[in-house]
This record gives structure tokens, C-alpha cells and sequence, in this order.
């Protein structure tokens, strides 16, 4: 089982997106954090399972969620690089790897 480290990035992407699902619904924010963890935990048993997006960077889609978790694997763990929208433009994917 690797363990799971996130960035300020993802950390602040997940809080943001939180945020917005919650002013959409009661507990809709929740959900995703929830949802955000569960996904996660998978990744975290099976990290060499999702579709790498660009080089090492793996891509993990938070079910029910249009978005999905950009991470990277190491010896033991896997560093969560952020959370994107899937309709995002890849660029912003690639400008927070620091490849754009």
C-alpha cells in the first residue's frame, strides 16, 4: 500500500471544488471530498493501474465528478499534483507540471 501526499495545489484544488459543489447543493461538497478519498484509497492500492497523461504523471477520475486526480509515483508513495476539471484545457495540467 503506498502512502498518499498532496501538494498545497491539490489541497486548495479540492477545497475550492468543495466549495463550489456545496454552494450548488447541501452536502454536494461533501460528496466530493468523500468520493475524492475513496478514489484515492483505490490509487493507493493500485497505483500503477490509471493511464498515465503526461510522462510519470498518472490520472485518477473521481467517479460521479467530472474530474480527475493528477499524481505521481515514487518508491512509496504517490504525490497528488492536483485536481482537474476534465473539460479543463490540458494546458493548465501541463502549466502546473511546469511543462507549459
Amino acid at each position: 500500500m503506498f502512502r498518499c501526499r498532496l501538494t498545497e495545489h491539490a489541497e486548495n484544488d479540492i477545497a475550492r471544488v468543495a466549495d463550489y459543489y456545496d454552494a450548488q447543493a447541501r452536502g454536494l461538497g461533501t460528496a466530493f471530498i468523500h468520493e475524492v478519498r475513496r478514489v484515492l484509497g483505490l490509487v493507493a492500492g493500485f497505483p500503477n493501474a490509471y493511464p498515465r497523461v503526461h510522462g510519470p504523471v498518472r490520472k485518477a477520475r473521481i467517479s460521479r465528478f467530472p474530474y480527475f486526480a493528477a499524481y505521481e509515483l515514487f518508491a512509496d508513495e504517490f504525490v497528488v499534483l492536483g485536481v482537474f476539471a476534465e473539460a479543463q484545457h490540458p494546458d493548465r495540467l501541463l502549466s502546473r507540471l511546469g511543462v507549459a
